[in-house]
């Protein structure tokens, strides 16, 4: 069977060493999206393990789409039985990626849905119907650069949408683009041990999606903690990430005063400017939400996934990971609470901190929900004074000495990532008049080259002007999108 994961601009490398350590086929990078080939056990793993796709199809067939006559009658060609029975409903959309449709969309998908049912209908009149917010099978047309493909979601909910976070701070990021910023930003822990601050964290995403990597509990990357089957596939709706839709603008909460009382965590003494946040209460863990694919309804080979879905263990990292993530460094405990995982801690220290006390709340409740609370410390503290609170051992270039003993990570840089790492998503101008931007960003410019010696710290943002007056010259540029917006990934190293 032919597949094609699709992803947001940028990620398409990463997504392509996913799928070549998941052992796919024939493997091909695209527009924001990239196609392999497998069977049915290789669309499961697709849709557990992928951690930077946004959806999986199963492409059904190429069609002409030189001339609406000729594309429609290739829609007509298709055995629509094999796809969809008449009990079930359905939706379809067209979409154009990189190509020109022969006519309106709107006309295409009108016209495929009358080919649809015709196809269908029953003597009596019985025919599939059409619901385009809750359907139990997805199609699309998509018009790419030099073809065209008929297409059936095998996801149903966006893989990007892990399940776990049900609370946030406002503008929440993707998950995806979370864990592709965490990649590109070096972030491969077989390398050995590692820190990763998280200062301005908002609902906790960049935290959470690094605890969750390192998590060897079995847990795959789109399930919750919660009852199985608590991930209902949602609706179908035109694909927002094939469109580039407009998204909200990343932005922190507004800053609200920290806690004077906090404590040096040295000397127990109260430390005006910080709060450490309350210790973590454990929450009783339960069997990893199974995720209700709509590839489970699919007439042809649905039952067929179900079964295999019941027989096979649930996946988390590859097994390689897990043996080095339990090998490597010195085992620690987090200031959250101990790590219960069946006896084995990470070799890396995950740091989650904001200003706003509300934001931290909303981060640690996710990260219970995504099983990964004891795993990540949570702080309540201004970046400027963050490191006050903090014991930050280790020298850069000894870790980098022994990163480099390691082995590399499919699809990971030739060069050394820095192991004392920092991820920073500060406030785009949409809040502040571009006067306070720019001192914005020379305050936060000024205190990592003053505190943070040592690390290399990455900045994602789509405001361009304000980078300008953080003061440093990045070592490289990336550029991303976050919704239409268009973003960058700058990366400094502080010495």
């Amino acid at each position: 069977m032919k597949f094609s994961a699709s992803c947001l601009p940028g990620m398409e490398e990463l997504l392509t060493a996913e799928l070549k350590e998941l052992g796919a086929d024939q493997i091909s990078p695209g527009r924001q999206a990239v196609s392999f080939q497998g069977d049915t056990q290789m669309l499961l793993n697709a849709l557990n393990q992928l951690r930077s796709a946004l959806r999986v199809f199963h492409v059904i067939s190429r069609l002409p789409h030189d001339s609406e006559g000729r594309l429609y009658a290739g829609l007509k060609k298709i055995s629509w039985k094999k796809y969809l029975k008449i009990s079930q409903n359905f939706a379809i959309q067209a979409l154009e990626s990189g190509g020109k449709a022969p006519a309106s969309l709107r006309y295409i998908t009108l016209k495929t849905k009358d080919i649809i049912v015709d196809s269908l209908r029953t003597p009596e009149g019985r025919r599939p119907s059409v619901d385009r917010n809750n359907p139990d099978i997805s199609f699309t047309v998509l018009f790419q650069k030099n073809d065209a493909l008929l297409l059936r979601d095998a996801a149903g909910t966006p893989l990007s949408q892990r399940g776990y976070r049900k609370d946030h701070t406002g503008a929440p990021l993707n998950e995806a683009l979370a864990w592709g910023i965490l990649r590109l930003s070096g972030f491969y822990p077989r390398k050995g041990p590692g820190i990763l601050v998280d200062p301005m964290c908002g609902s906790g995403t960049f935290s959470i999606e690094a605890a969750r990597y390192l998590k060897d509990l079995g847990i795959p990357p789109h399930a919750v903690q919660g009852k199985a089957g608590e991930n209902r596939t949602g609706a179908a709706r035109p694909d927002p990430e094939l469109t580039d839709p407009k998204q909200p603008d990343l932005k922190q909460p507004d800053p609200k005063p920290a806690d004077p009382t906090s404590t040096d965590p040295e000397s127990g003494r109260p430390k005006p400017g910080h709060k450490k946040a309350s210790g973590a209460i454990l929450v009783k863990k339960k069997a990893a939400a199974g995720r209700d694919f709509m590839c489970y309804r699919w007439p042809d080979v649905g039952e067929q996934l179900i079964s295999a879905s019941r027989k096979r263990p649930s996946p988390s990292v590859s097994s390689s990971s897990a043996a080095e993530n339990r090998g490597g460094g010195s085992s620690a405990q987090t200031q959250s609470g101990p790590n219960t995982s069946g006896g084995s801690s990470s070799p890396w220290r995950i740091i989650a901190s904001d200003l706003d006390p509300r934001a931290i709340q909303i981060a640690r409740r996710n990260a219970s929900r995504a099983g990964v609370e004891e795993y990540i410390e949570f702080y309540q503290s201004d970046f400027h004074s963050l490191h006050e609170s903090l014991d930050l051992p280790g020298s850069r270039e000894q870790a980098e000495k022994n990163a480099g003993s390691q082995n590399r990570e499919p699809g990971e840089p030739s060069a050394t990532a820095a192991t004392r790492m920092m991820i920073l998503n500060p406030p785009y101008d949409m809040r502040l008049q571009v006067d306070d931007a720019r001192d914005f960003y020379s305050r936060l410019g000024d205190s990592m080259k003053r505190h943070w010696k040592g690390y290399k710290v990455h900045i994602f943002s789509a405001n361009r002007d304000a980078l300008k007056h953080v003061g440093l010259r990045p070592d490289t540029k990336l550029n991303l999108k976050n919704g239409q917006l268009n973003a960058g990934l700058y990366s400094y190293s502080l010495y």
